[in-house]
């Protein structure tokens, strides 16, 4: 889902993956940092999270109608 991971399989990156998980890990090492309690924690992960799955799907649509690979 995130940094190349795919739910669906196929082809993905693994430095991608391995990118994506730090990504997330810098976040939550960071607001916990700034003394955000768990539950805000949890939730603003889940919108970063959220938002990088619908940038995706916009570049793929995007990239559809061009006629191009995204």
């Amino acid at each position: 889902m995130l940094g190349g991971t795919l739910l669906a399989g196929g082809a993905v990156s693994v430095l991608g993956t391995v990118l994506g998980a730090a990504l997330t890990e810098v976040i939550r090492t960071g607001l916990n940092l700034l003394e955000f309690s768990v539950q805000v924690l949890n939730i603003l992960i889940g919108l970063v999270l959220v938002l990088a799955l619908s940038l995706d799907r916009v570049r793929h649509v995007v990239a559809e109608r061009r006629g191009g690979r995204p």
